[in-house]
């Protein structure tokens, strides 16, 4: 079945996606999207009905709502993996067009005009076990950010924004969206790009080891996403990736995407036509 006509079916969309999870172990949401090559807002609103619910209205009020919902995690797709903040409590507020989530260590903004489709998760027997969590996407179906409520006496809290915000339309489907354009993924996997990764990902462990703060930014057209921490564990090189690892965030990054380049002693860059992660090593000044 092509990727157009899952997209206008939602019955054979979840099969297919079924069949990829008992394939690959593992399988995370954005993954099984490209795989199928639909946008993944269409996985999410497949599920209305069942484990998802659409919501409607102002997405300050939606946000400010979910702030409070004890530790929380912000997770962000960037061209080589995911960025994830691990944030409690959360503040909320809007700086002209674009909403924050913040705390300490974590910061998230988003263009509010990106904002067309918002979904809540509840599925106790999801995919990865216990799902709890808001999905935010753009027009075409793109994933701005994630929010997963990790606290299960928040379960019930989550479950009625879900209900205060219910959109009339639970529609299956999402409306106006294509099949996606080829990711425009830097070129990845041969010698020279592997070696630079290596570099930088040992550059970042001298810092870690170093005791002094990092900030990772990841920029997207719609979203940003700062994580600032001090001797975050640093490690996977020798499996193809580059995993940081705190208490208040985690990176996943497959090395033969990064493609980096490092402008000084204490900055290093990777991007593509998506996304781009800058890694930055902080004295404790201007932490």
């Amino acid at each position: 079945m092509s990727a157009s006509d899952l997209i206008r079916d939602p019955d054979a969309l979840l099969a297919a996606w079924r069949t990829l999870a008992e394939q690959h172990h593992h399988l995370h949401q954005p993954q099984a999207a490209a795989m199928l090559g639909v946008p993944e807002a269409c996985l999410v609103a497949a599920l209305c009905g069942q484990s998802a619910t659409r919501l409607s209205g102002c997405p300050d009020d939606i946000l400010s709502a979910i702030a409070p919902l004890g530790k929380q995690i912000i997770a962000v797709s960037h061209h080589a993996g995911v960025l994830i903040g691990i944030a409690k409590p959360l503040r909320f507020e809007r700086r002209g067009k674009h909403l924050v989530l913040a705390d300490a260590h974590n910061r998230l903004e988003v263009n509010s005009e990106a904002i067309a489709h918002c979904f809540v998760l509840i599925d106790d027997n999801g995919l990865h076990g216990r799902e709890r969590h808001l999905q935010v996407f753009d027009a075409q179906g793109r994933a701005l950010f994630k929010l997963l409520v990790l606290y299960k006496r928040h379960a019930g809290d989550l479950t009625a924004l879900a209900e205060r915000f219910r959109s009339p339309d639970q529609s299956r489907q999402v409306d106006d969206v294509s099949v996606p354009e080829q990711s425009q993924r830097p070129m990845a996997g041969d010698d020279q790009t592997m070696s630079k990764s290596l570099e930088m990902a040992t550059a970042l462990q001298d810092w870690s080891t170093q005791g002094k703060p990092i900030r990772t930014l990841l920029r997207t057209p719609s979203a940003s996403l700062s994580c600032q921490v001090i001797q975050p564990k640093v490690y996977g090189m020798d499996d193809g990736y580059l995993h940081f690892s705190h208490a208040t965030m985690k990176l996943h990054a497959r090395l033969g995407l990064l493609v980096p380049e490092q402008r000084d002693p204490d900055e290093w860059l990777s991007q593509s036509a998506s996304s781009l992660l800058r890694f930055q090593r902080l004295e404790e000044k201007d932490a």
